[in-house]
């Protein structure tokens, strides 16, 4: 096999801005920088697919358009990685799980899986208390950002925050908001839920204090300096901050109370 390898990565969804859209992106990116051939198939395109499209990467809609196998899959969900098992039948996998509960994460059974990937322990439950796959076929591979993305803050930190910022899947957590106007701080809302999103959310992120958001959001929060607490609609808060020089620190867990703003 050539060290310059031809990699097919699947995503259900390649039309908005969300978790594994982005991650999508940045993966067939890396890939390509690294002297790779990365190929995309999703079976619904739109505005990510235009963007990775456009970098130089091959993306498809159909695998009939796949005139040759592919050296290896790198798959995200289960409908689009069975439809290049089936069509490929003698590629390798990976299979990564993104999510403990969403449907379509759930891994396929096939053979060609040489390995399952979980981003977080709780995906990694799934994979192995609820799916019956083996311990010893499972990698835990946190999320990663980009660092290259991430712009110099305009200005520090303020000592006490002023603009606070609810991201991704915390956009329409209602104590979010309720939080901030009570601690009088300035509150926006970005995410798909709302309607509002950002090509380059990290421009936005720097410009806030305090960021409310989930798993990778998180992460990209906290690399662009902001204190960052996780909320989603299904959890309470836990806080984390920055370090100046230092790795990201968990200050606190389970659920703080909202007057702790």
């Amino acid at each position: 096999m050539s060290s310059r390898l031809t990699i097919l990565i699947t995503n259900m969804w390649l039309a908005n801005r969300a978790g594994s859209e982005v991650v999508v992106r940045d993966l067939a990116l890396g890939l390509l920088r690294r002297g790779h051939r990365p190929i995309v198939y999703s079976p619904t395109l739109g505005e990510m697919a235009d963007e990775i499209r456009v970098r130089g990467v091959a993306v498809i809609d159909d695998l009939r358009k796949l005139a040759e196998a592919p050296d290896v899959l790198h798959a995200h969900h289960s409908v689009p990685c069975g439809e290049v098992l089936i069509r490929f039948p003698r590629v390798p996998s990976v299979y990564v799980c993104h999510s403990f509960d969403i449907w379509v994460e759930a891994p396929v059974h096939f053979p060609q899986v040489a390995a399952y990937v979980a981003v977080d322990e709780a995906c990694r439950d799934r994979l192995v208390q609820t799916e019956g796959i083996d311990p010893k076929d499972v990698l835990i591979v946190p999320n990663a950002v980009d660092l290259r993305r991430i712009p110099l803050r305009p200005q520090a930190l303020p000592a006490t925050p002023r603009r606070a910022l609810a991201f991704g899947k915390a956009s329409v957590v209602p104590e979010v908001a309720a939080a901030c106007r009570l601690a009088g701080l300035e509150y926006t809302a970005i995410g798909q839920q709302v309607g509002r999103t950002s090509a380059c959310p990290e421009q936005d992120l720097v410009k806030f204090d305090l960021v409310f958001a989930s798993a990778r959001s998180a992460l990209e929060a906290l690399c662009c300096g902001a204190p960052s607490s996780f909320a989603t609609a299904a959890a309470c808060p836990g806080w984390s901050r920055r370090g100046i020089s230092g790795p990201c620190e968990r200050e606190t867990s389970g659920c703080a109370p909202w007057s702790s703003l």
